[in-house]
């Protein structure tokens, strides 16, 4: 399996396959069984409108180019995932197309069908889920570039079988191999080949990383901002079945926590988050007067009966919503406590069997709390901000791996984001940025750290702050629409723009109206 990283000529059909050839029939190795092109490889990516793109998808669209493809693929002993724009010679309707052709013939074509902001000049979202394609190597699907930062249709495709994904892609604003990549590769058990455009095409840098991806989440080659192939073996198995990522998941059960002191969003929310010894936590930092003080806690141990009301007094001193969990070491049963200044409560089990979480409103916004062991998936965090959350905050153990590092990128990224980065795949990053909310995770392990981050994993200067053993982590959140992060939580783009026309949830939401408890003596501050 292979991916193809070039800069194409911009609008030149002919210069770019000429181009594409010169590299594919370079050298005297063995032929890769599949090649992947990057997106709008034929082409370029940027195009202003459909009128001025209309010229280059109608050549691409016509059987003369099909026939010099197909011979590409002869004469490269490879099958080819080619990308660039189409057009419908019957309705006219332009979209953003891979195509796979054998050495004998056009196999089938996939349309781009979660848009990207520079797709939406000229192309129409496709239609179709993704397709399933029996290949030499087995049975694998097509995604191209933004339909990855949504899960539903890499989940489509391993649902119904696929054993690989072909991913071309115009990736930028992040340093490649992305961690949305290895992310996806992970939670759902599949390959992934990707390939990407380099170089610049109207002021916009493409972020190269071309790599092959296996089902682990390990970068097998990659090939940082050169041209060429980057190629690897990959073992799809026997049979084409799902991998780690379950057709449908178990039903969600949320206790929806009635009753709020103001119905207000406020401009900004804090977060913070203590990532040391539970039994000695320091009084939390300052928050800006005008805005409310969330408090993560991580799990104790602590079985004595006064815990909810040591947990409320605390609460009540620091005028602060607290989140905590508390386990049996003898049972590992594990409880999540909620606790307002005002000697409200909550208090719910993480359950192993069918994935339980909390959503309320404190101070006007609104909060999904959930055990961190549910961010494995993306299932929990992202029904959560559907349902209206702009914020969640995860406690309690995990089984999530170390971030995988990066090692800095030749791409002409603005300053500082292509350097070196031991966290740059953290998977909390990625989940908040998933579900467009910010997140205060409090994590058990030190190899995966703590952390408040934004609900925009893209944009650089990241707006997070990520913790270090026995101090406070703190952000100050903002959920203003007028501020770039707060819009994000509000307007929520990824969760607003999922294609639910062909993609379904793969899971049932049952929502449990819960009541605030109150105990007998609210604690008063000193």
């Amino acid at each position: 399996m292979a991916a193809l990283q070039f800069e194409p000529v911009h609008g030149d059909v002919d210069a770019n396959l000429n181009l594409a050839r010169d590299l594919l029939l370079a050298g005297d190795g063995p032929r890769p069984a599949i090649v992947v092109f990057p997106e709008m490889a034929m082409t370029g990516y940027i195009w202003s409108s459909a009128a001025e793109i209309l010229p280059h998808a109608v050549k691409c669209s016509d059987p003369v180019t099909h026939a010099e493809w197909i011979a590409l693929a002869k004469d490269s002993g490879s099958w080819l995932v080619i990308g660039h724009p189409a057009v419908d010679s019957v309705t006219g309707r332009l979209t953003n197309r891979c195509t796979l052709v054998s050495p004998t013939e056009v196999v089938g074509h996939y349309d781009k069908t979660c848009l990207f902001v520079e797709d939406l000049s000229w192309a129409a979202a496709g239609e179709m889920i993704p397709p399933l394609w029996d290949t030499p190597i087995g049975r694998v699907s097509p995604l191209i570039c933004a339909d990855l930062d949504y899960p539903e249709p890499i989940e489509s495709a391993v649902a119904r079988g696929a054993q690989a994904i072909l991913f071309p892609t115009a990736w930028v604003a992040e340093p490649a191999p992305s961690a949305s990549w290895t992310l996806r590769a992970a939670e759902y058990g599949i390959p992934i080949i990707a390939a990407d455009l380099i170089g610049t095409d109207r002021g916009v840098v493409f972020s190269g990383g071309s790599c092959v991806i296996d089902r682990d989440a390990v970068v097998l080659a990659s090939n940082d901002y050169g041209v060429g192939l980057v190629s690897a073996e990959l073992e799809l198995g026997i049979t084409p079945t799902p991998a780690k990522a379950s057709v449908r998941k178990p039903d969600l059960r949320i206790h929806r926590l009635t009753g709020s002191d103001s119905d207000v969003e406020p401009n900004a929310v804090t977060i913070s988050v203590w990532s040391g010894d539970p039994t000695t936590i320091e009084p939390p930092p300052n928050s800006p007067d005008d805005a409310p003080h969330l408090l993560v806690l991580p799990t104790t141990v602590e079985t004595r009966d006064t815990w909810i009301d040591d947990t409320r007094a605390y609460a009540s001193i620091h005028n602060s919503l607290v989140v905590q969990g508390r386990c049996d070491s003898d049972s590992g049963a594990t409880e999540i406590l909620i606790v307002t200044p005002h000697s409200e409560f909550f208090c719910f089990p993480a359950s192993e069997t069918s994935p339980t979480v909390t959503l309320l409103t404190y101070a006007g916004v609104h909060i999904g709390v959930m055990p961190n062991s549910e961010f494995a998936s993306n299932t929990v965090s992202r029904a959560l901000s559907i349902l209206g959350a702009s914020v969640i905050l995860g406690q309690g153990a995990h089984t999530l791996r170390p971030p995988r590092g990066f090692d800095g990128t030749r791409a002409p990224f603005l300053a500082g984001l292509g350097q070196a980065d031991p966290t740059f795949g953290h998977p909390i990053r990625f989940r908040a940025g998933d579900a467009n909310v910010w997140l205060g995770f409090c994590s058990e392990t030190e190899s995966v750290p703590s952390g408040v981050f934004s609900p925009d994993h893209v944009s650089w200067p990241r707006r997070e702050s990520l913790s270090k053993p026995g101090r406070w982590v703190s952000q100050t959140c903002a959920l203003d629409s007028s501020d770039p992060w707060g819009h994000h939580a509000i307007t929520k783009p990824l969760i607003a723009s999922r294609n639910t026309a062909i993609y379904e949830d793969s899971f049932e939401t049952k929502i449990t109206s819960a009541k605030w408890q109150k105990g007998e003596k609210a604690p008063s501050k000193p």
